[in-house]
């Protein structure tokens, strides 16, 4: 069980994945019934429940042995096919307000045997796969399926050996080789999709920072730098309690900006009680098609199944969870929605005045545009101008 940290020394925290798991047997009905998703919702598929890298700060890394390949490890193809016809008949899904699934949550999708499957059921349905890779392997993707991938998130940790090496492990040479020659292929097929570089910035590769982004800006990708942190939502919440063990908190201090960290969660501690998670509207799978608290938890917090259980019951019962509430109590949900502000992140080092002066622009634009997005999310007539939007960004 995930601990609780609220007060003296980490104990255990009693979740309950289902309050009442005969209610959701008898409201569950079938498949054939719409699984909705929140106004400010993301849907989240884990096709993949295991990943090659080995970074330590990762959920799936995070003290869980989930990495090694195993049986039962990928998503069924089946239960792919069955998920997305769920969600396919839901108002979000119908209306285009979403149009996109993230096939990953922290496990690597190119590893899946089955991408391609996937891929062509997301194109039946008239829908595209957003995906965070990190390029260690790429699948052999058919051209046809090339264009249902509408963004591509680079993940890397370093340009060197010694660098990528201490949190992916690796052939940083392999991977810009896997990377660069899936772009190629890519851009030839697909070319208005999106591709970027999610720079993790670590305490030992800030003098590698400019040299990441000028490669992205040579491979015209976006770069989107962010100083790393712990990724498992039960090491976050223990961090911000000061209930981190010993251990783990060691090697943070050494690898990660884990003071900063801890700081700039505790600003969202005073109000953190009253948050509205937006988590709450997301719908976030795992590869056995559980239906997971968040996408920083696991199935020991599920609070359904992707083919049973209504959206309603979803939400109330992430509301109603433990973990949940001790998460924004701890100024950790808010904290964790608003990352990319200049106050959660730190300062960039020292570089060039015109690649700092294009940086910012792109970065700035990026966060109003997020800002805004969350801005019309809180209010009645937010919606409409978003379908608006939509409407014209398809038309």
């Amino acid at each position: 069980m995930p601990p609780e940290a609220i007060h003296g020394l980490p104990k255990p925290l009693t979740l309950h994945p289902f309050p009442n798991a005969a209610d959701h047997r008898a409201c569950a009905e079938d498949a054939s019934v719409a699984l909705e998703v929140g106004q400010s919702g993301r849907v989240i598929i884990e096709i993949a429940g295991v990943c090659q890298a080995k970074c330590p700060y990762c959920a799936q890394n995070s003290g869980k042995r989930r990495r090694q390949e195993k049986t039962g490890a990928y998503m069924p193809v089946d239960l792919f096919r069955a998920t997305i016809s769920r969600l396919r008949k839901s108002e979000a899904f119908m209306n285009r307000r979403v149009d996109r699934v993230y096939l990953y949550n922290w496990g690597e999708p190119f590893l899946a045997p089955a991408f391609n499957e996937y891929l062509e059921i997301l194109r039946e349905n008239g829908l595209y796969a957003v995906i965070s890779s990190n390029f260690q392997k790429v699948p052999d993707i058919r051209e046809e399926n090339l264009p249902v991938i509408n963004e591509v998130l680079f993940s890397l940790s370093g340009l060197t050996d010694e660098t990528y090496g201490r949190i992916h492990g690796g052939s940083i040479e392999k991977v810009l080789a896997n990377f660069e020659a899936f772009r190629s292929k890519l851009k030839r097929q697909s070319p208005k999709t999106k591709l970027f570089m999610s720079w993790h910035r670590y305490t030992f590769n800030e003098h590698e920072f400019w040299d990441a982004y000028r490669y992205a800006r040579r491979h015209d990708i976006g770069f989107i730098p962010s100083v790393a942190f712990l990724n498992d939502l039960v090491e976050l919440v223990q961090a911000a309690g000061d209930q981190l063990p010993e251990h783990r908190k060691q090697d943070a201090q050494r690898d990660i900006f884990f003071d900063h960290m801890v700081e700039s969660i505790g600003s969202y501690k005073e109000n953190g009680t009253a948050y509205a998670c937006p988590a709450w509207d997301d719908v976030v799978i795992d590869e056995k098609g559980k239906l997971l608290l968040c996408c920083g938890a696991d199935s020991q917090s599920a609070v359904g199944h992707a083919l049973e259980t209504t959206f309603d019951q979803m939400r109330q019962d992430k509301i109603d969870s433990p973990l949940c509430k001790v998460c924004k109590q701890r100024g950790v949900a808010e904290w964790a929605h608003n990352n990319f502000h200049d106050g959660n992140q730190r300062a960039w080092p020292p570089g060039n005045k015109m690649d700092v002066l294009r940086l910012r622009l792109t970065y700035t634009r990026l966060r109003i545009k997020s800002d805004i997005r969350h801005a019309l999310n809180r209010f009645a007539f937010g919606e409409t101008i978003l379908d608006v939007y939509r409407k014209l960004k398809h038309a």
